[in-house]
């Protein structure tokens, strides 16, 4: 028994350090992308998003899109 709940110890730190990871990397993208671009972050983000996160969309012309 004592080898099972350390193996299930061994798995939670390995999935918590992947989240982790994943988390600490998405912002890094984020932030290389938005750093020093013209554009801004609600440019580069899609609509549903921006609502989620409660931003507002950016003001798009009446163009048509072929």
């Amino acid at each position: 028994m004592y080898y099972q709940s350390k193996s299930i110890r061994s798995a939670r730190a390995i999935r918590s350090k992947a989240l982790l990871f994943t988390l600490l990397f998405h912002i890094a993208l984020i932030g290389y992308l938005t750093y020093g671009a013209d554009l801004a972050l609600t440019e580069l983000l899609p609509e549903a998003m921006l609502d989620f996160l409660g931003m507002n969309a950016p003001e798009t012309p009446d163009v048509p899109v072929p």
